[in-house]
């Protein structure tokens, strides 16, 4: 009966990897989260999210930022590229994390994102929070404000910590 158990698991754990690697190869075909920005199925739901937005930073606007890798993530039924970019020279100063919507998988129907404003320098005694300001672009829902918080507080260890 054990050996039975273990094949299951074992079983189960390939088919799991089995499904997971392809969408993690495909997903890597898109680079870096900045250049997401300029790809013909996402710059109109980006372009979309950033229309009509007020001062944004000349950086944000001309698509010049500091970027890293996305991560894509399915959850119910719903696929979402996260990722995040800054002001070159100057990342701790002026982030943003955006979220795209996929509908397929070369094409999102949505995006959001949230610029994180942080004044430096600051005292080290309060966390980054208390000298952060946020803006939300796209009228996110509290899912994908609490998807792009998730993000900001994995990029920045002392955002709800004093150093």
């Amino acid at each position: 009966m054990r050996r039975i158990v273990e094949f299951l698991i074992l079983a189960i754990a390939i088919v799991a990897i089995a499904l997971a690697v392809p969408t993690l190869i495909h997903a890597s075909e898109y680079g870096i989260f900045l250049e997401l920005t300029h790809k013909p199925g996402f710059q109109p739901a980006w372009d979309a999210m950033l229309r009509g937005e007020p001062t944004l930073p000349a950086w944000l606007r001309g698509g010049q930022g500091t970027s890293s890798e996305y991560t894509a993530r399915a959850t119910d039924g719903q696929t979402y590229i996260t990722g995040d970019m800054c002001k070159p020279h100057d990342c701790p100063a002026q982030q943003i994390f955006g979220a795209f919507r996929m509908d397929t998988p070369e094409h999102a129907n949505a995006a959001w994102a949230v610029l994180v404003e942080v004044h430096y320098p600051h005292p080290t005694d309060r966390p980054a929070s208390a000298y952060a300001k946020l803006r939300w672009l796209g009228h996110p829902d509290e899912y994908i404000k609490a998807l792009l918080m998730k993000n900001v507080r994995r990029a920045n260890p002392d955002w709800d910590h004093a150093s």
